[in-house]
Formats: structure tokens, sequence, C-alpha cells
């Protein structure tokens, strides 16, 4: 999957920059699991869904939803 999204702009102490949002994106549209993806980003599932959560990140909860139906055959 091509993460073609425009990342949340974080303040460094997150820790979830631009290419990590990527990178967690690509691998969850690989993988269908939150905890992995933001594993191999060195980050948790909880902070992710934090990010997700966040007003300003309607483009990466989307792009997130589009992972998860991309990785949805796979695991049937």
């Amino acid at each position: 999957m091509n993460a073609s999204f425009t990342p949340i702009p974080t303040r460094q102490q997150t820790g979830w920059t631009a290419e990590k949002q990527r990178r967690f994106i690509e691998t969850l549209a690989a993988t269908g699991s939150v905890t992995e993806a933001a594993t191999s980003v060195f980050m948790t599932a909880r902070s992710a869904y934090y990010l997700r959560s966040r007003p300003s990140a309607a483009a990466f909860a989307r792009a997130w939803d589009k992972a998860l139906r991309i990785a949805a055959p796979r695991l049937v």
C-alpha cells in the first residue's frame, strides 16, 4: 500500500514522526494488526489509537481504515 496521506503534525516528544506514521499504515495494510504495526515503528498500540483520536487526525484515520480494508481478505 502506498501510504499517501498527510501525516499529522506532531511535536518531537510524541515520537510519531511523519515517516513512522507512513510505515505504521503500510505495516497495518500488510498485517491487519495495530499492535504489530505499532511495534514495527517502536511505538505502542495505545499511542497509535491516541494519535488516531486527535482532532487533526482525519487523514490518518482514513488511511488506517483503508489499510484495514486492504488487510481484511488476507485475514479471513
